[in-house]
């Protein structure tokens, strides 16, 4: 007989006891088998019964409890700010980072992380408040390995095409706050993170500020072209002018920065043809950070602290 439902069903058959067929004159072989209750194999128990797994696409969960209950102290990193890169102690597959904020700026912080989602500003999945004044608020997010600095440190000049990816996600990510009536307000090399497959994502976002007129906005994308002429000339202008220096640069990437010097914003110069082709559709992809990113991971160095397990007995 067919379960009526998708679970697994395992059916068990009793025989008919040997002294119960005698008193009733027949053979133990005779009559039919009595089928016993279909039994539901239980399904396997999981650590946390009230425990999400982390994903982008939910709103990060607030706990009023100790991150480390959750997740194991692994190596300090040091990219955008020092923190923790860690995994969950029930085995979720995944490498997590934890930041630690103290208790002053923590509520805007907080905000900001479960109040903004954009494929191009770090991902943050859950947060834990504690007690302490020092260490009040720690955000789980997604872990990047690098940020710009390391690839403006490997020595490989970005091509244009490689730029124009780089630039491309980083405008996005500004033209999003933007339109949030936000603006940065700190982007620089340090807090523009990536990770193997290309994607640019943004940190320091958690401390932006209202945008009141278009200044904010100004020098938010003022910063990226400062961004660009770091990984064009592996160092800022000293005059503070946003201007090529190389010479073999294409005349799209010259007439790029000067649309940066002249103040547009970054939703226009989302549609600059460095960026997008006629219609408006960008000509970058992540993919084509590829080999650059390959360079940078045999090349750079991560400031790290490791943390010293205890022996157990």
């Amino acid at each position: 007989m067919e379960p009526s439902d998708s679970k697994r069903i395992t059916q068990f058959v009793i025989e008919r006891p040997l002294e119960r067929a005698s008193s009733l004159g027949t053979s133990p072989n005779d009559g039919p088998m009595i089928p016993a209750p279909a039994v539901t194999r239980p399904r396997k128990r999981r650590f946390s019964q009230d425990y999400i797994v982390p994903s982008s696409v939910n709103r990060p969960i607030v706990r009023y409890q100790s991150p480390w209950d959750f997740y194991e102290r692994g190596m300090e990193v040091k990219l955008d700010m020092w923190h923790w890169m860690t995994k969950r102690r029930d085995g979720t597959k995944g490498v997590f980072a934890v930041r630690t904020f103290p208790q002053e700026g923590s509520e805007l912080v907080l905000k900001r992380c479960t109040t903004l989602a954009h494929p191009n500003l770090v991902a943050c999945y859950e947060a834990f408040r504690m007690e302490s004044a020092k260490e009040n608020l720690f955000v789980v997010s997604e872990c990047l390995l690098f940020s710009l600095d390391h690839v403006v440190a490997c020595g490989e000049i970005p091509s244009d095409g490689e730029l124009a990816s780089i630039m491309g996600q980083i405008l996005d990510a500004l033209s999003y706050l933007h339109s949030q009536s936000l603006s940065h307000g700190s982007l620089t090399c340090s807090n523009t993170l990536v990770g193997l497959g290309g994607v640019i994502k943004i940190a320091g976002y958690w401390g932006s500020n209202s945008a009141l007129g278009t200044s904010g906005n100004t020098g938010d994308v003022n910063a990226a072209g400062h961004i660009m002429m770091q990984l064009m000339q592996d160092h800022q202008s000293t005059d503070g002018n946003i201007r090529v220096v190389d010479s073999q640069r294409s005349v799209e990437a010259v007439d790029f920065l000067a649309a940066i010097e002249s103040g547009s914003s970054a939703s226009e110069l989302l549609k600059h043809e460095y960026l997008a082709v006629g219609d408006g559709k960008p000509k970058w992809n992540p993919s084509q950070l590829s080999y650059l990113l390959s360079v940078t991971a045999y090349s750079s160095q991560v400031c790290y602290r490791r943390q010293k397990k205890q022996k157990r007995l």
